[in-house]
């Protein structure tokens, strides 16, 4: 096994100030997160791909163009808008 790469408190903070420097966070506000979370549901998402599910929602909320990703399988199931050509 390889060795943890963990980050500081100050490298964590000024990661995520670099972060918010250079993108605009997305968010689903109260009422769009329970009906996520039904769908998800409904989708029989558990576990760690709750929070891809949620990464998801937010990437199409924001009309993302782009979404990175190690494994797109994580983001496929979820449907076809993922996978959509911006007009």
């Amino acid at each position: 096994m390889g060795a943890e790469v963990r980050a500081t408190p100050a490298e964590a903070i000024f990661l995520v100030r670099t972060v918010f420097d250079r993108l605009k966070p997305i968010a689903l506000d109260p009422a769009e997160y329970l009906p996520t979370l039904e769908d998800a549901s409904s989708l029989r998402v558990v576990g760690g791909a709750l929070y891809d599910y949620l990464i998801y929602r937010c990437a199409l909320k924001a009309n993302a163009v782009t979404l990175y990703t190690w494994n797109l399988r994580h983001y496929s199931r979820f449907g076809p808008e993922i996978s959509r050509v911006p007009e």
